[in-house]
């Protein structure tokens, strides 16, 4: 994924946005490419973040500290100006500044699930997987996005709660290519009609989310990472919602995720990207970063003698202050949308006291 970074907003060096290149599946783990869009996108755009007023920068954090009803910055300041769109709820460029609509500017109703909100989630999404598989034409349909066949995607979707299933109660250890180790699960799964996936999806689907209960909060494993079952629901979500849209595309019929759903599946991701450390770059990122996602969560990623942790929550102070709209993160992290499409619509923001460690942090995940 490049970067799109340039020395003003308004003069950005535009990355090609093209479609991404076929992928055997997940050839990262799920975090990294969302990671690496929040900083590409606010490489290109901390410059004109760290010239608003302090005021307006929390306000984009969701800030509760700030009151939301403050006037528009005066006219007499320029037509280079950031105003806040008080009916679209977003923010509107004026003259090279930002633009986009719809977004959130921090504050509002939070997009939030508890855990039986999202077993039901997670169960209507299945649902709705299993319709585009039985719509098939054939199962040997090709895939715009990944290397798989329909019926082989399929496959790789019913192994998921299977090694879910593994990883429950002891650490696994996390694999040296993933795409290597999703290739050798989809291929344990024999069968490969879509309809009669469609069904084992839904039953091993079921039968996980039985197995994990009624308390979202229960500490359970992800590889070597200590998450809890709400987590490991995001991270299966997450999944289901991705090749859904790849079959739904095959079939070119629309798809699209909410910010409720993008906030429950980031959750999941967020605390598992300790697995896609860079070592080399993390002994020289030394600092405290804060990930606001507008009407959902904050995180807080420290990074310090070469190790790094991720918890939910805001930092008592950062280095970097990154604001993110859930679904245009996701949304550019799948190669829906472009880096500089993301950045530029306002999708994402930053600013901070040492703002060069931005580029570090885009560099500080490593895909496998």
């Amino acid at each position: 994924m490049r970067l799109a970074i340039g020395p003003v907003v308004g003069e950005p060096i535009m990355a090609h946005e093209q479609p991404p290149a076929p992928r055997n599946g997940h050839t990262e783990a799920p975090g990294v490419a969302c990671l690496s869009l929040l900083v590409s996108a606010a490489c290109t755009m901390r410059h004109a973040a760290s010239s608003l007023p302090g005021r307006q920068r929390r306000r984009l954090a969701g800030d509760p500290q700030v009151d939301r009803r403050a006037a528009v910055p005066s006219p007499r300041r320029g037509a280079d100006q950031l105003r806040e769109d008080t009916n679209s709820g977003g923010l509107v460029g004026v003259g090279n500044v930002i633009s986009g609509t719809g977004m959130g500017a921090g504050g509002g109703p939070k997009a939030r699930m508890d855990w039986l909100q999202l077993r039901d989630e997670i169960i209507a999404t299945t649902a709705k997987v299993g319709d585009q598989l039985r719509a098939l034409p054939d199962g040997d349909l090709r895939l715009s996005r990944v290397t798989w066949s329909a019926s082989e995607l399929g496959a790789h979707l019913v192994s998921l709660p299977r090694r879910y299933r593994r990883m429950v109660t002891a650490p696994q250890p996390f694999p040296v290519s993933v795409a290597a180790d999703n290739q050798r699960e989809l291929d344990l799964v024999a069968e490969r009609d879509p309809a009669r996936l469609a069904d084992l999806l839904r039953v091993e689907v079921a039968g996980r989310l039985d197995a994990y209960g009624d308390d979202g909060a229960r500490q359970v494993w992800y590889f070597t990472v200590e998450h809890t079952v709400a987590g490991l629901g995001g991270i299966m979500l997450t999944e289901l919602l991705v090749h859904g849209g790849d079959l739904a595309d095959a079939r070119r019929e629309p798809w699209s995720i909410t910010r409720t759903q993008a906030v429950a599946r980031l959750r999941g991701i967020l605390p598992a990207i300790v697995l896609l450390v860079n070592e080399q770059v993390a002994a020289t990122a030394t600092g405290t970063y804060h990930v606001h996602l507008r009407g959902g969560d904050d995180w807080t990623v420290r990074v310090y003698d070469g190790a790094v942790k991720v918890a939910r929550g805001r930092p008592h102070r950062a280095d970097l202050y990154l604001s993110a709209d859930p679904v245009t993160f996701l949304r550019n992290a799948y190669g829906l949308i472009g880096n500089t499409r993301a950045a530029l619509s306002g999708g994402v923001i930053a600013w901070g006291r040492r703002p060069w460690l931005a580029t570090r942090f885009a560099r500080l995940f490593v895909e496998t």
